[in-house]
């Protein structure tokens, strides 16, 4: 399949952001599918569907959790991980709370989607 063939399909697709702009998504490969336009922006597409926009962040979530599964990572291995850009680094980095040991996992998990983050299988905004 074409690097940016659709998902759900395999027709030539568009870039989605999973955590989209608006919501204060990050852009880095994770945060990225491809989607036709009918599995984008049409009526079952995560613009318009709730219930596919939920299900794509919680695969989302669910990769961050299994790639950040010790407790605490330098900023090198989260740059190593996650693909991050160095101006998207620097401000994570800005932004969390460095401790001796390096960044808290679910810091960095929490910072990368948005401030979303899943209670009870339900997607929060907090």
């Amino acid at each position: 399949m074409a690097e940016n063939a659709c998902r759900v399909c395999g027709r030539p697709g568009d870039k989605h952001h999973i955590v989209h702009r608006e919501e204060g998504g990050i852009d880095f490969p994770l945060n990225v599918i491809y989607l036709c336009r009918e599995h984008h922006s049409g009526r079952h597409g995560p613009h318009r569907d709730p219930e596919t926009d939920l299900l794509y962040k919680k695969e989302m979530h669910d990769s961050l959790v299994r790639m950040f599964d010790r407790n605490y990572y330098t900023k090198q291995e989260i740059q190593e991980l996650t693909k991050v850009t160095n101006s998207t680094l620097l401000s994570l980095s800005k932004a969390l709370r460095k401790h001796k040991e390096g960044y808290l996992n679910i810091d960095i998990i929490f910072y990368l989607m948005s401030g979303f983050v899943i209670k009870d299988e339900e997607y929060t905004d907090i």
